[in-house]
């Protein structure tokens, strides 16, 4: 499995308008993507996508990110992340911890987390390319309104989209 650092998106993408003062303010949406691929013949591209009026940009929001992902798994009691070389996101306390609590807890078949880092300034990722078809199938569709809009674009780009409930942020 390789996960790669999380975009952001902004929503709507309504292109050039002009808005009058009486109008108000429309305030964008920004939407969070974090794309694995697992590895292999048989591997498949995922997303896991939150919407950031749930939660914000913390190191608990990455790592519960990365818990849904990881508590979905079935069948793998050795896994092994191959993580971009950013410290902010993939190298923090918080995110370990969620790791040991996976790893620890009886309720997840996970035994084993091996963790191995590309050298810094970002060879090329498997789960770039998934990205990248996210990003155009995003282009293509012009105007992406909400957050269902994005879950649809992810999809037509073959990727898998995991939504993230408010229900799935822990404070690690």
């Amino acid at each position: 499995m390789t996960i790669i650092r999380y975009r952001h998106a902004s929503t709507p993408h309504i292109g050039r308008v002009t808005f009058a003062k009486s109008t108000g303010v429309i305030r964008k949406t920004a939407v969070v993507l974090r794309p694995v691929t697992e590895l292999g013949k048989n591997g498949k591209d995922i997303a896991v996508l939150r919407h950031e009026a749930i939660s914000g940009r913390r190191d608990e929001d990455i790592a519960s990110a990365s818990h849904v992902y990881i508590g979905s798994l079935r069948d793998t009691e050795k896994l092994t992340m191959w993580l971009g070389n950013c410290s902010g996101q993939n190298k923090n306390w918080t995110l370990f911890t969620m790791m040991l609590f996976i790893v620890n807890c009886p309720r997840y078949e996970v035994k084993e987390i091996h963790l191995k880092y590309f050298e810094p300034g970002h060879t090329f990722m498997a789960s770039d390319a998934a990205l990248g078809r996210t990003e155009k199938q995003l282009r293509k569709m012009g105007k992406v309104f909400d957050f269902r809009d994005f879950v649809d674009a992810t999809k037509q780009a073959k990727c898998e989209p995991v939504e993230m409930a408010i229900t799935d942020f822990n404070d690690w």
